[in-house]
């Protein structure tokens, strides 16, 4: 994959998405551990990336955030993050490179909608997609793996 020319801030740069970085981020998220007792999450990821695009925020020498999305078929795709702990503590530069990356896929793929799904129970996240510029679309009854409710969140 080729590295797309994405804004750098000071201490973060892109690199290209491989799963060993998640591998070494703490991911501590109640979505992540109920989806990796589901299924592999390296491997998800893996073809997640494959069926679409992926890239990997490095903060200070270290990968802090995964960003992704999945193309669903012409100018429809949705948006996938795994965010390390530490990133808590970087909250401002986070939501600035989520906003580069969603920017840089509606742009570069010319997108009419872009999504994301996130687990109604998460405040947190559902106000970071909030943040980021998603609007809460509709509810998913028992979409989660362990059988949690999930919103559809949108941006068109």
């Amino acid at each position: 994959m080729s590295l797309p020319d994405l804004p750098t801030m000071p201490g973060l740069t892109w690199v290209p998405f491989q799963a060993g970085h998640v591998a070494v981020m703490n991911v501590k998220a109640q979505n992540f551990q109920t989806i990796s007792r589901a299924m592999d999450v390296m491997t998800m990821l893996e073809n997640q990336a494959r069926y679409g695009h992926a890239i990997t925020a490095i903060l200070h020498g270290r990968p802090v955030a995964c960003f992704g999305a999945v193309h669903i078929w012409k100018g429809v795709e949705e948006m996938w993050c795994f965010i390390e702990e530490r990133g808590r503590r970087y909250p401002k530069t986070l939501t600035r490179a989520a906003i580069i990356y969603r920017d840089f896929r509606v742009l570069s793929q010319n997108l009419h909608r872009l999504q994301i799904i996130v687990r109604c129970q998460d405040l947190r996240a559902v106000r970071w997609g909030n943040a980021i510029g998603f609007e809460i679309e509709g509810l998913m009854k028992k979409y989660g793996p362990d059988e949690a409710d999930f919103f559809m969140m949108s941006r068109s």
